[in-house]
């Protein structure tokens, strides 16, 4: 890490201005109880207008760009004018009420303005936990390590630059759901915070639409919550929602997750039982694989295999933060070599990518892809030793915790961006919504289901609460990554520098500027989600060990593990 800038400078104030909420762009504000009973009754509209284009879509058929502007102007106009009118009424500047009205409304329009596909009879979202899109053949990866995947990617599109808003799980997730930020939707805390019932999620809006909804997990942390907490979290507004873990054969033993091959057969099983209903759906199926510890199951253990034994040999870690150390519940056989930690790790994809194989083949074979979307992604990626953070998320936001992969299978009639698109788990709402001929909603997005992206995008990230000292903010662009911990600005050119390893922040504060800037453009552009105070996951002894088996919690402790600016 850099040394942080003299007191005072343009660096040091740049710093110093992430840990405030720079969304939040008038002076005046609206109370939080003012803003939440707003947002609840922008909510309410907003369901009506999709209600009411569902079945204007049903009843116009012929005339495929008419219920698009209709429902989307709909949906602009009362959404927007609702927003508008009530920032005013509670005296926020008169910009606030405007711009309200113009973001929502004109979000609504973009969304129809490449209408020229039918909408899709189902969207097919597969994802999976801690993979860096590096490690796959598609990215250029040498290993054999994804050939399922591989030959999944050849009739799609590969976007080389793809983002997450964090690099733990469920913040990541809850964003993907909702193309909002972690903060707006309380969040940011990690694994152990869920979206309360006031969020507004995709399957929520789906289900409003009347499109059967249903998701199966294999990560812990994404369980649905016990029954008092209410419908929050992950699980939130899913017709099903399969989290049963710990009940299989197939379970190695002592992990606290679903293993590839159960996850595949409950996708499968929900799917033959769906057959019976030609209506249009959402299917979320989520794989664990190859989230630590990395144990692959035979025959794919020792399938790959590092002759060299030389190099760094990191310390074997006593708490589960990975910096300069491999954290306590990574460590296997009381192995230092990191080549053994990185052969396991491609051993959980190819072990994963079997499995994904087995379910793209059941879809092959029993369900028309032509009318469905189908995205492959990941939660985040993982630290394998750059920056010194050994096997470990949830740390930073350098490139290989956030870069993910994606990749979509558009139907023919779709218009597609280019592959090289700056593009992130923000976009995904926007483009399920598109997909299925519904009209948008506020979102920090952009459908992909367009010809071109606009120029000049950026992707935030953030790590941690705003008052967190642990906090990092972030934003890429098409050249540039602009990350803020506490301890200073750093920049990076990832043209020119793809390892982060060059910081430019002193000599390019001009460039730090201007991100800063985009990033507070960015954030006005739609008005800010008040979801309240978030929920914590309560820790029973059973979760507790689960998160700790994770790597979410240190042994024996209920206090999330400390990152390298806590030594």
């Amino acid at each position: 890490m850099p040394d942080p800038a003299p007191e005072g400078s343009a660096i040091a104030q740049l710093a110093r201005a992430h840990g405030e909420r720079l969304g939040r762009v008038f002076d005046a504000t609206p109370s939080y109880d003012d803003r939440v009973d707003s947002q609840k009754m922008e909510s309410q509209l907003i369901r009506a207008a999709i209600r009411f284009a569902s079945v204007f879509n049903q009843v116009s058929p012929r005339f495929d760009i008419l219920p698009c502007l209709w429902s989307g102007l709909w949906s602009g106009l009362w959404s927007g004018l609702w927003s508008g009118l009530w920032s005013g009424l509670l005296r926020a500047p008169r910009p606030s009420a405007w711009a309200g009205l113009y973001a929502t409304l004109m979000l609504s329009l973009i969304s129809c303005s490449d209408a020229t596909h039918q909408p899709v009879r189902s969207v097919i979202l597969i994802s999976c936990d801690t993979l860096r899109p590096d490690h796959l053949g598609m990215y250029g990866y040498s290993r054999d390590v994804s050939p399922n995947l591989d030959a999944f990617a050849e009739d799609a599109v590969v976007f080389s630059r793809a983002y997450a808003t964090a690099p733990h799980t469920n913040p990541a997730l809850s964003s993907l759901l909702t193309s909002r930020m972690p903060d707006e939707l309380g969040v940011a805390g990690g694994n152990r915070s869920l979206m309360p019932a006031s969020v507004t999620t995709l399957p929520e809006i789906l289900s409003e639409a009347g499109i059967k909804t249903a998701a199966i997990v294999s990560n812990w942390a994404l369980r649905r919550p016990a029954k008092p907490l209410g419908d929050v979290g992950i699980a939130q507004g899913f017709d099903h929602f399969d989290d049963r873990m710990g009940s299989t054969a197939g379970l190695r033993a002592g992990h606290f997750e679903r293993p590839a091959d159960a996850t595949t057969d409950a996708a499968i099983a929900w799917l033959e039982k769906n057959q019976q209903d030609p209506g249009p759906f959402f299917l979320w199926v989520h794989y664990e694989d190859p989230h630590g510890p990395y144990t692959p199951p035979e025959p794919y253990l020792g399938m790959f295999e590092t002759k060299s034994k030389g190099g760094l040999l990191p310390q074997l870690g006593k708490t589960q933060q990975g910096f300069g150390q491999i954290p306590h519940y990574q460590i296997l056989n009381g192995e230092r070599r990191p080549s053994f930690y990185r052969d396991r790790y491609d051993e959980e994809i190819r072990y994963f990518d079997a499995e994904v194989g087995r379910l793209l083949d059941w879809l092959s074979a029993h369900e028309d892809l032509s009318n469905s979307l189908v995205v492959f992604t990941s939660d985040h990626g993982e630290s394998l030793g750059e920056h010194n953070y050994w096997f470990t998320h949830e740390a930073n936001l350098y490139d290989e915790e956030v870069r993910v992969p994606l990749v979509i299978r558009y139907p023919n009639d779709m218009p597609t961006p280019p592959a090289r698109s700056l593009v992130g788990h923000l976009d995904f709402l926007p483009s399920v919504l598109d997909a299925f001929g519904l009209p948008g909603v506020p979102a920090r997005g952009l459908s992909l289901i367009a010809e071109a992206l606009p120029n000049g995008r950026i992707v935030p990230h953030t790590l941690h609460k705003l008052d967190d000292p642990l906090r990092w903010s972030g934003v890429t662009d098409g050249r540039y990554r602009l990350l803020l911990p506490r301890s200073g600005a750093e920049l990076y050119d990832i043209h020119e520098d793809p390892g982060e390893l060059n910081n430019l922040a002193a000599r390019h504060a001009t460039r730090v500027q201007d991100l800063i800037k985009r990033y507070q453009i960015f954030m006005r552009a739609v008005p800010e989600l008040a979801a309240g105070e978030e929920i914590e996951l309560p820790l029973d002894e059973e979760t507790r060990r689960a998160l700790e088996a994770l790597g979410y919690l240190p042994p024996g402790s209920t206090s999330p593990p400390p990152t390298r600016e806590a030594q």
